[in-house]
């Protein structure tokens, strides 16, 4: 028995399992070099995801962390999801 995936990525190719699990880092579709992680010895970078299920939490806590900063006057405006997002710390 063979599982079949449909998803496509944006070049037409067929993803791997995992593209449903992570967000690809969003310099990915420039090449922008801090959406790669050097691999040590290998020659190829590895690109940056994050864990989707990882995403909302973190987000969440920032959104808190934020609201506190606001509270105590340290900041005016909390950011909104998209900045949070975008500042998340994106893993490999």
């Amino acid at each position: 028995m063979s599982i079949h995936f449909s998803l496509m990525g944006k070049d037409g190719k067929p993803k791997k399992w995992w593209a449903e699990l992570f967000l690809d880092h969003p310099g990915l579709d420039n090449k922008d070099a801090s959406a790669y992680v050097e691999s040590g010895t290998m020659v190829s970078k590895s690109k940056k995801v994050y864990c989707m299920a990882c995403m909302p939490v973190h987000v969440e806590q920032l959104r808190e962390e934020d609201r506190r900063l606001v509270n105590e006057g340290r900041i005016t405006t909390a950011q909104n999801d998209a900045k949070i997002q975008a500042d998340c710390e994106l893993i490999n």
